[in-house]
């Protein structure tokens, strides 16, 4: 049997978060049929501290020849420099100690380990899972101005990273296009090695059925409803919808209860609701019983490089959107499968329009619209199969 080569896999994401479970593990379960896999991660100080389940992880690693080292993550600018340190000397040792053949990051902060590792070593290929604009995150959410010393010096950075980087991923076309186009920083089009690989879902667990068959319309919303979410729209959106539809509401969200209920009568959402804190484990079933989903996020510009992970796992379940544009590549495959409305709260909304279109959702042709979409685009299986080849093209 011929044997497999070693590679390594760097995260600023903890494996025991839900998002590192379905956006890490998920992939490299399946690849470790073809690779042996050590992981090095930054896990929170609650689940490093909940025993049972670190082991449980462990276990699960170990079952699929996972090995795995990872660090308490400290938050703040501050720690940035001691958290990459921690990764930059376990990663040397590593990669001479295991013959490391590739070393796949993810996001900025890994990537400039394996980069500057690599100009050190030299004895492996690596590949800049990128997970969106990361340095104009940091503009968009006001830690840096455009016009500053940090945020110039990033972009000649960002630059020499991209170019560096044996193979890129994006989580949007739209992303590939901007870099392409130098709109993002320069030399962008000299880029070659370049890939698209949207938040893929596990169809299996996010399953499918034709119909809820609710008594009335089931209308959801999932996760976070502050930072890159903004839950006012969502709240006006909501008042529209009303005034023709009888709907049930339920609203999945962690801690954010008292402010979600606080925008809604600001807004003047007058109807009943239910606000509910499920378990990651929980979700898919609860979101197989809705009709409809809503959720905005702020267009901005480093959002052109996302892929919200609730979209594919929406479209899995059958499960159409009221959404807005400028985000990735959301709109247009929205609108190329019929799979929801795209709405700009801030323009005059034509009630009747609204409604058909509303009406048209709650049919089982968008629910079949929807799986299609999530099959084509958003599928795990295609994207272990698109990572794959990535890493057979360069080992």
């Amino acid at each position: 049997m011929m044997k497999k080569d070693e590679v390594l896999y760097l995260s600023y994401t903890g494996m025991m978060e839900p998002l590192g479970e379905s956006q890490v593990l998920s992939y490299l379960f399946g690849l470790s049929n073809f690779y042996n896999f050590t992981i090095i991660s930054f896990e929170r100080k609650v689940d490093i501290e909940n025993n049972n389940k670190v082991n449980q992880f462990k276990n699960k690693l170990s079952s699929h020849n996972i090995d795995w080292l990872f660090f308490e993550y400290k938050f703040g600018g501050k720690y940035y420099f001691q958290n990459l340190y921690k990764m930059y000397s376990e990663s040397k040792k590593i990669v001479q100690l295991n013959n490391i053949k590739l070393i796949h990051a993810r996001g900025y902060l890994p990537y400039v380990v394996s980069y500057l590792l690599k100009r050190k070593l030299n004895t492996f290929k690596n590949i800049f899972d990128t997970r969106g604009f990361w340095f104009d995150e940091k503009v968009d959410v006001g830690e840096w101005k455009k016009s500053g010393f940090f945020y110039k010096f990033s972009k000649t950075l960002e630059s020499k990273l991209y170019l560096n980087a044996d193979a890129v991923v994006m989580l949007s076309k739209k992303s590939i296009s901007l870099i392409k186009s130098n709109k993002v920083f320069k030399n962008g089009n000299n880029i070659t090695n370049i890939h698209y690989i949207p938040t893929c879902t596990d169809l299996n667990k996010f399953s499918f059925s034709k119909s809820t068959n609710n008594s009335k319309p089931f209308i959801g919303y999932v996760g976070n409803a502050v930072g890159w979410y903004d839950f006012d729209k969502t709240a006006k959106i909501l008042v529209q919808i009303s005034k023709f539809l009888d709907f049930n509401l339920v609203i999945y969200n962690a801690d954010q209860h008292q402010l979600i209920s606080k925008k809604l009568l600001e807004h003047g959402f007058n109807k009943e609701y239910n606000l509910k804190k499920v378990n990651h484990s929980e979700i898919a079933k609860e979101i197989a019983k809705m009709d409809i989903s809503i959720f905005f996020i702020k267009p901005l510009f480093s959002k052109n490089a996302s892929a919200a992970t609730k979209l594919g796992e929406l479209m899995s379940c059958g499960v159409p959107v009221i959404t807005n544009s400028n985000v990735g590549d959301h709109e247009e495959l929205i609108n190329s499968y019929n799979t929801g409305i795209i709405v700009d709260i801030d323009e005059e909304i034509e009630l009747e329009h609204l409604q058909n279109k509303v009406k048209y959702l709650l049919s089982n042709e968008v629910r079949q619209n929807c799986r299609k979409l999530a099959e084509d685009v958003f599928s795990l299986e295609k994207g272990i199969e698109k990572y794959l080849e990535i890493y057979t093209s360069l080992l």
